[in-house]
């Protein structure tokens, strides 16, 4: 529990041991089934240097999100 006295709770007690990253250029249902099976939601987007440039989430790689937008749908 975190040690913050002002504090009940603090980020760290929410961690998720290993956080999903996925490659931008991880094809988008090949990405979707490995957040499926790790259970992992958003998963970290890294760029081809292993920098993160973003979060994605299942719904939004499955196309049931409104957010999905087929003409953009290959991660950059």
């Amino acid at each position: 529990m975190c040690k913050v006295a002002d504090a009940l709770f603090c980020a760290a007690d929410f961690l998720k041991p290993c956080p999903v990253i996925v490659s931008a250029g991880t094809p988008l249902d090949q990405a979707a089934e490995f957040l499926r099976e790790r259970g992992g939601d958003p998963a970290i987007v890294v760029d081809a240097h292993g920098a993160p440039i973003g979060l994605v989430t299942e719904l939004e790689l499955t196309g049931i999100s409104p957010a999905y937008r087929p003409a953009e749908a290959v991660l950059v």
